[in-house]
Parts: C-alpha cells; sequence; structure tokens
C-alpha cells in the first residue's frame, strides 16, 4: 500500500543480464548470487517493520505490467533505481548497510504523476522511524 514502510531483505539488480555468460539475470559476474543482502541486525535495530525484496532497475518502471514481471521473476514486492547502487557500494567497501523505502506509487497503470505526489507526502513516516532510531 501506498506510503508504507518497508526494509529491505533482498535487492537484485534487474537491468544486469550476463545470461550469455551463464548467468542468470540479475547477477554480476563477480557474485555467486544475485541477490544482495542488507544487515538484517542493523536494520531490526532501526525499526520493527515488514520486509520485502527490492527490484532496482536503471531506469523509472512505472508500467503495471512491468512491476509484475518483476514479482513474477524476483519476487520482489517493490522497485527503485538507487538499491542495487547503494547494495553494490557497500559490499565491494564491505560496509554493512540497511535500506528502508517508502511506497509512494502503486502496480497499476503509468503512475508517474502520484509518484511526484506521493513521495512528497510519504515521506512523513520515514522521517518518525529516523528521528526514533537517532533519538536511541
Amino acid at each position: 500500500p501506498i506510503y508504507t514502510v518497508f526494509a529491505v531483505d533482498k535487492i537484485v539488480h534487474t537491468d544486469v543480464d550476463l545470461t550469455a555468460f551463464g548467468l542468470d539475470l540479475g547477477q554480476y559476474d563477480d557474485r555467486d548470487e544475485v541477490y544482495f543482502h542488507p544487515d538484517l541486525d542493523m536494520t531490526a535495530r532501526i525499526a520493527d517493520i515488514p520486509l520485502t525484496t527490492l527490484a532496482s532497475a536503471d531506469k523509472f518502471v512505472s508500467s503495471g505490467d512491468k512491476k509484475k514481471a518483476l514479482h513474477r521473476d524476483f519476487g520482489a514486492h517493490i522497485c527503485d533505481m538507487e538499491g542495487a547502487g547503494i547494495a553494490r557500494v557497500c559490499e565491494k567497501a564491505n560496509v554493512p548497510y540497511a535500506l528502508l523505502k517508502i511506497v509512494a506509487d502503486g502496480v497499476e497503470g503509468d503512475c508517474t504523476d502520484s509518484f511526484e505526489q506521493n513521495s512528497v507526502r510519504g515521506i512523513e513516516p520515514l522521517i518518525k522511524i529516523i528521528c526514533d532510531y537517532l533519538k536511541k
């Protein structure tokens, strides 16, 4: 649902395609698996919120059909454009990380307009989680 905050337990970079070399879709040639894994202990210390799988793409995913395909192919319930980049850099630098995401658009139809409006309106729950964590 819109404005729901999730913690990410798995991330896949959906636009990485080295299948011609025998790798799985989403798999980098220097990794043994498709999914990146945030530090779930760190995530739990930040907030007790639902976990989900994130599909990260190189472009904004507005098509409902494309979002459904990401769910079918990768088990992803949400998508973004930055999660895989964050995961890749943190993994390469051996830095633990947690990733929280807020849902700003739905599955059906072109959601470009609703995303822009909802990302501004929906940031408050995420800010509250971060502020509560920083007060600890």
